[in-house]
């Protein structure tokens, strides 16, 4: 049986659909929530987390990090980020307290101690010209109050960076595979300012990646060149070697955390990645709130050089290593993407013990 109606069906108009009666009004809800702690029989509790939360449309972010462990470190940082305007801005505050043994490597003995408390602040704007193009911004106050069994040093440093940013790679589940990426950047520090330093450091970060479709679509060769000089009297130095925990800290792969210092680098890294296994799906126990969702290997080389002047450098400076690695790309709490890494290294420059290590997210 069919039935009709004599009355034609009206659509309501296009502005009763879409747009709200209602102005619209932010609130913050949380987007993510990681809490951490454990206890340790010398130390006593210890733990960490972070939460991050965010208005509907995007235009607000909160986050907040922070980690403690009694008589060695603690640190907290709180950030909020405006996307509002056509220049981004955002403000963050932080604190941080070290506490350092010095020890003889030799006899063990402790030859010095002393506790670090910085405390810091920054203001960070950021203006797009295109959807791969923008320019950066940043103005950073920090206090730095180091605390010996008998003396205190008080230290403010202030300082000015200006960035010049492109990215346009292109990404594929976890990593880029095409495209490039490249950040130009000067900090400058000075008394001017308000500070007790005065030394600038100036950097070429530029990173390209390429898919080798001819052989196999998943197939991603990645290449990052790093230039780096500080200047100045008060110039601090870079501190090379290992992985590192953090990706910006694993460009030497092959020495010990440390062992290359110096106010002059130049870094060219190359890796050759290709997954493993896809949509694994698995949670990694005991540790149920990592999901494993992929396996990735990495062939790699990095050549380079950590000097005090560039100019009067040799080739017995030159550092070199190669070596394979695996990422486990995993899921923290089903949201938060985590890249647990390991890696094999040898050094080729000299002879030298193969290295084991692991860290925190992509190398680059």
């Amino acid at each position: 049986m069919i039935f009709s109606s004599q009355e034609p069906f009206t659509a309501p108009p296009p502005e009763d659909v879409i747009l709200s009666r209602s102005p619209y009004h932010f609130r913050f809800s949380p987007d993510l929530l990681f809490l951490l702690a454990g206890y340790d029989s010398s130390q006593g509790v210890v733990g960490g987390g972070y939460v991050t939360a965010s208005d509907y449309l995007g235009d607000h972010l909160v986050t907040l990090t922070s980690n403690f462990i009694p008589g060695y470190q603690t640190r907290t940082m709180l950030s909020y980020g405006n996307f509002m305007f056509p220049i981004y801005f955002a403000l963050t505050v932080a604190y941080n307290r070290n506490y350092y043994r010095l020890l003889d490597l030799e006899t063990g003995a402790l030859t010095d101690e002393f506790n670090d408390q910085e405390t810091m602040g920054g203001l960070q704007l950021a203006k797009p010209f295109s959807l791969y193009d923008r320019l950066e911004l940043e103005f950073d106050f920090r206090n730095l109050r180091r605390e010996y069994q008998d003396a205190t040093i008080l230290r403010n440093v202030t300082s000015l960076g200006l960035s010049l940013v492109h990215d346009s790679t292109v990404w594929y589940d976890f990593d880029p595979t095409n495209g490039y990426r490249s950040m130009l950047s000067l900090l400058w520090a000075d008394r001017i300012l308000g500070g007790d330093a005065n030394y600038s450091i100036l950097q070429l970060n530029t990173q390209y990646y390429k898919s080798l479709d001819p052989l196999s679509p998943e197939l991603v060769f990645g290449t990052r060149l790093w230039l780096a000089t500080a200047l100045g009297p008060e110039h601090p130095v870079f501190i090379f070697g290992g992985i590192g925990l953090l990706p910006e800290s694993g460009t030497l792969r092959g020495y010990p955390y440390g062992e290359l210092l110096g106010s002059q680098v130049a870094v060219w890294n190359f890796e050759l990645r290709f997954p493993l296994a896809r949509n694994i799906n698995y949670a990694l126990w005991p540790l149920d709130f990592l999901l494993l969702k992929e396996v990735q290997a990495v062939f790699f080389d990095d050549i380079g050089i950590v000097t005090n002047d560039f100019l009067s450098a040799t080739s017995r400076e030159l550092r070199n290593s190669f070596g394979l690695g695996v990422r486990l790309h995993t899921f923290l709490l089903g949201k938060e993407l985590l890249t647990i890494r390991f890696d094999i290294s040898q050094r080729t420059d000299q002879p030298a013990e193969t290295v084991y290590s692991w860290g925190i997210g992509q190398a680059f």
